[in-house]
């Protein structure tokens, strides 16, 4: 991680210099930029001493109770939002979801509560509706020395210290909990935005707030959107336009085609990313990969698998989601889609995902999914102990009945890839994905091969066939839609 100095603050006009000299493109949500807090700026006057977190957040609330208020209501305090699906919104719970590997947040609290920022995040009866259970200094540290060990503050730190020098959030205290994590073998929301353009001082220096703007409060902006009007834009498009590019040809392109499709070539650049998580190969030896003089874990004793510089999967995606739900019913012979891209509209673009895979149980009387509780005092383990009893207690707090009886089955994870954009130099040319060794799998996206060429070779746009995708990528869901981005020679479609 490179030190806090790197990734200072900006002000506007300094921001507004760097995007418009930027001939790459933003992959992620809104162009903003406000006042992040309105910490006081001078706090020589905390004193202490502070015999507890939760001391120090009554000072906070002393003069920011408004704000208080503002992150009891925020998805970084309930875990909930509205989540886009096929047939409208529907509010998802990251403590009772089951997209990462059937397992339950709220079920195994000392693996996946930890970053919550209640300073009590582990205690059952912990009030959620009082503010003086909020933990401030994981935003507001600016030492980069505040830390706690199992959700709890460690016992050396100088509390009085912390809270003098709190202040605007900064990349640092967002990467705590949304960067990479050893305790869960790299696999965190958004990997990959360590080394992202938009972060660098050689590039936009920009912060998490520029696309995530929070106007003045503390519920941040999930999806960046330009101010309403005629034309409102969101994502790349309010920073960048929807004709960024100077070739027609590649702002045509853009029509059906993701930023990150390009500006996002591989992902596990810096660190391994799971790429999978067998629950049958536990206990095995740790398998290392040499590269570059140095060695790096390819496969872990818990049965994951990493692996670094990864080429995306690339989908059909209008933003909606499909998702795995609790009880839900699954055929034995097919993988099970824990998250993905919905159905293909007319307004769905290839889009690059990451995909992790899972080799795990279903109940073979009830033909669901089991979330297994994890080992207490591990990491990830959840056939560490008696695997029945983990089952049972799983099934138990997601009140749904376990038979005993047990069946292996594969689950896919499809998470879309929005950090990780690389400088221009670095991104997809056009034979990337119209040349021999293509990033695409025409077959796949519903082509019949590369729309860029016929069955003779020669140019020509090809509509995607009727055929069905393989099982294992989400339904096309609708029928083919004639693109308009490279030179309609041939036209017709084919049988």
């Amino acid at each position: 991680m490179r030190s806090a100095t790197l990734f200072n603050n900006i002000n506007t006009n300094t921001m507004k210099n760097n995007l418009f000299s930027l001939t790459i493109l933003l992959p992620i949500t809104v162009f903003a930029i406000t006042p992040a807090y309105a910490a006081p700026q001078d706090h020589s006057q905390l004193t202490g001493p502070y015999a507890s977190i939760s001391e120090v957040t009554a000072q906070c609330l002393s003069c920011h109770s408004k704000q208080g208020e503002e992150i009891l209501h925020s998805s970084h305090w309930t875990w909930t939002r509205q989540r886009k699906t096929d047939t409208g919104l529907k509010k998802f719970s990251k403590k009772n979801g089951l997209t990462a590997f059937a397992l339950a947040a709220g079920a195994n609290p000392n693996q996946c509560l930890t970053c919550h920022i209640s300073s009590t995040p582990l205690e059952e009866d912990s009030d959620t509706t009082a503010a003086m259970n909020i933990d401030c200094l994981i935003c507001h540290d600016t030492t980069g020395t505040y830390s706690r060990d199992n959700s709890a503050q460690e016992n050396e730190q100088d509390l009085a210290v912390l809270a003098r020098k709190a202040g605007k959030t900064t990349i640092q205290n967002c990467m705590s909990c949304h960067g990479i994590n050893a305790r869960t073998q790299g696999e965190k929301m958004h990997g990959g935005i360590e080394n992202d353009i938009h972060l660098q001082p050689d590039g936009a220096n920009l912060t998490c707030n520029t696309c995530h703007p929070a106007d003045g409060g503390h519920a941040f902006q999930r999806t960046l959107k330009s101010k309403p009007g005629m034309r409102q834009t969101t994502g790349c498009a309010v920073c960048h336009t929807e004709t960024p590019h100077i070739q027609k040809q590649l702002n045509e392109h853009a029509e059906i085609i993701a930023c990150g499709t390009c500006h996002i070539p591989t992902y596990g650049q810096s660190e391994a990313a799971l790429l999978s998580w067998n629950w049958l190969q536990q206990g095995t030896p740790d398998i290392y990969q040499a590269h570059d003089g140095r060695s790096s874990l390819l496969y872990s004793s818990l049965g994951v698998l990493m692996a670094k510089n990864l080429r995306p999967v690339y989908l059909w995606d209008d933003g909606a989601d499909q998702y795995y739900q609790r009880g839900e019913k699954v055929e034995r012979d097919k993988p099970v889609i824990l998250l993905g891209p919905g159905k293909r509209t007319m307004t769905s673009k290839i889009t690059p995902f990451t995909v992790t895979f899972g080799t795990q149980f279903i109940d073979k009387k009830y033909r669901y999914l089991i979330s297994p509780v994890l080992e207490q005092n591990s990491d990830l383990h959840p056939l560490a102990s008696n695997w029945d009893e983990a089952a049972q207690e799983g099934m138990n707090k997601l009140r749904l009945p376990f038979s005993g009886q047990t069946e292996i089955i594969t689950t896919l994870t499809y998470s879309r890839l929005n950090h990780g954009v690389v400088p221009i130099e670095q991104t997809l040319d056009c034979m990337s994905c119209h040349g021999a060794n293509s990033h695409m799998n025409w077959q796949q996206l519903g082509y019949e091969s590369d729309p860029w060429h016929d069955d003779n070779g020669s140019d020509g746009a090809k509509i995607p066939v009727k055929t069905q995708p393989p099982s294992t990528f989400p339904s096309t869901g609708i029928n083919q839609i004639q693109e308009t981005v490279l030179p309609a020679v041939n036209t017709t479609e084919q049988p």
